[in-house]
């Protein structure tokens, strides 16, 4: 009896103590740790949502390279976009702006937003804009490459 009990207690304590990991999962959400994701590599858009349109396809095949010196390039094929990006908190609220002033193509105006950062991971972060008055709420999400 005292082994099924010994056994039982083990078997309790290694489900107690097991946690599941993401390496690549990190919550935090403050200016510095978005910089620091952004700069890494190149990202995609991998959804768009302007006020409940699903319009992600207006990015398809663009590569986002934000660079720490405040620019971002976003090109595929046939295009290439400048423009800036920064930081910033705002309400308690980090917001990753962005500003693409003569794009190439027309639906990077979209982008020109404040974007409260939702969450963020080494691979992927989330955000949305509610627009002031009676407007709707855009949602963004970028995958790093």
């Amino acid at each position: 009896m005292k082994k099924i009990f010994l056994a039982l207690t083990v078997l309790a304590i290694g489900f107690t103590a097991c946690k599941k990991s993401d390496n690549n999962n990190s919550s935090s959400v403050t200016t510095t740790a978005v910089n620091s994701t952004v700069t890494s590599g190149t990202w995609r858009v991998t959804f768009f949502s302007n006020n409940g349109t699903n319009e992600t396809s207006n990015y398809g095949g663009f590569n986002f390279t934000f660079v720490a010196n405040g620019t971002v390039a976003a090109a595929n094929s046939l295009f290439a976009v400048n423009g800036t990006w920064s930081t910033l908190v705002d309400n308690s609220k980090v917001k990753l702006t962005m500003n693409f002033p003569t794009p190439t193509v027309n639906a990077f105006l979209e982008l020109n937003q404040d974007w409260e950062v939702t969450a963020r991971t080494d691979i992927k972060i989330t955000m949305q804009h509610v627009s002031g008055g009676a407007g709707g709420t855009d949602y963004l999400t970028i995958e790093k490459n």
